[in-house]
């Protein structure tokens, strides 16, 4: 005797047992899987013009189901056993809804299927997804947003985003979420002048003048020179009360000089404003070039120079 066969004839039938007269009243149990029964299509409801599934209840096994239909996404075979799997649209008491569930293809023979396009399957008014809605799921699950989101250089993917966030308004605060997160990575480049092993930048100092600066990561602070000390101190752009006193320094030819500690009270790096930054003048009549160093960098954060492309890198 073929037992094998037997049990399997046996647990088609108890599935057709559990069957109330589907083929009438298309009236199921929730199989031993259970399933929770959402407002739209679980797992195809962007696809087809639905918003985002919301929960409504769980059903557990043995709950009788009418079922409206059934939109069929896949079908396998286990034990010799034909499966559908898909959204099941149906009714529970006096609530509707659609599950994703699998059942034994037999059982849902003549349960009306649902077709792309069909009546079953186009959301209602009050399940559709605006066309803004549409337009921004779209981007994410087209590489829109993502590719925005990936991108490296922050000043192009805070643009971009502005001109999502103008054609997307009611998407405004997500968006400006993601605008906030790319800021707080920014970074600043700066364009560095190369001469020979140096590089140098533009900064303006006092509100007033700008000069070119060579970059030190040696040095302490500010070093500028002494006409330029002078000139602004005439000017009453630097006072006594910024002099902070007498320093020696050591020269890269290891003699030693005078000088003044003072205190800056601005310098402009581009669009960025440093405020009481420390600063130093050699007082010896030589003439020496002007630096920034530690005092400047400390203010700025994270630095790095893109030697390649002769760039300060601010990282704010």
């Amino acid at each position: 005797m073929d037992y094998k066969n037997i049990m399997k004839k046996a647990l088609i039938l108890v599935l057709f047992l559990k069957a109330t007269n589907i083929f009438s009243q298309t009236t199921i149990e929730v199989n031993f899987l259970g399933g929770y029964l959402y407002t739209t299509p679980y797992s195809c409801w962007f696809e087809n013009g639905f918003v985002e599934p919301k929960l409504i209840m769980w059903l557990g096994e043995h709950e009788q189901i009418s079922v409206i239909g059934f939109y069929d996404t896949y079908d396998n075979t286990y034990d010799n056993i034909n499966y559908s799997s898909g959204e099941m649209k149906v009714r529970v008491g006096d609530k509707e809804g659609w599950m994703s569930t699998t059942y034994p293809s037999e059982m849902l023979r003549n349960v009306t299927r649902i077709y792309k396009g069909d009546s079953l399957l186009k959301p209602k008014p009050n399940e559709a997804m605006s066309p803004i809605d549409s337009d921004i799921e779209w981007n994410y699950r087209n590489n829109g947003l993502p590719k925005i989101e990936a991108e490296k250089n922050i000043d192009k993917k805070i643009a971009l985003l502005e001109i999502l966030k103008k054609d997307y308004p009611s998407k405004s605060s997500k968006i400006d979420d993601l605008i906030k997160e790319a800021k707080s990575h920014k970074q600043i480049r700066i364009p560095l002048t190369q001469h020979g092993n140096t590089r140098s930048l533009k900064a303006k100092i006092n509100n007033t003048l700008s000069f070119d600066f060579i970059l030190d990561t040696g040095a302490d602070n500010v070093l500028v020179a002494p006409d330029v000390f002078i000139t602004f101190y005439k000017a009453g752009l630097i006072t006594d009360k910024d002099i902070k006193g007498k320093q020696n320094f050591n020269i890269a030819d290891g003699t030693t000089v005078q000088g003044l500690k003072f205190i800056l009270k601005e310098i402009q790096i581009d669009d960025i404003v440093l405020n009481n930054v420390e600063a130093s003048v050699i007082t010896g009549g030589a003439d020496y070039d002007m630096l920034l160093g530690g005092s400047v960098f400390e203010k700025l954060g994270k630095i790095s120079i893109d030697y390649k492309n002769s760039e300060l890198i601010i990282e704010k």
